[in-house]
């Protein structure tokens, strides 16, 4: 994906300060729907990251993301 899209696509805003530009994907069990993609989205919450994108539901699937504490971002996704 281009940068910007990436950026977008990842919850960051326009500033987009200290994006690496790489988002690391963490898949859980498409049976588990939007409820699997949650459930990763607030054990990362508790565990001291910061949700960037909340679960939305598209064609492929349900997805969200997150930084972790150490500021890398994860897409959670169901495909």
């Amino acid at each position: 994906m281009p940068r910007p899209t990436l950026k977008k696509d990842a919850g960051v805003g326009q500033e987009g300060g200290g994006f690496p530009a790489m988002v690391l994907r963490h898949r859980t069990e498409q049976a588990d729907g939007a409820d699997g993609v949650d459930a990763v989205l607030t054990a990362a919450a508790a565990a001291g990251g910061r949700i960037t994108a909340e679960t939305v539901r598209t064609e492929r699937g349900d997805h969200g993301h997150f930084a972790d504490p150490d500021g890398f971002f994860w897409r959670v996704a169901d495909y």
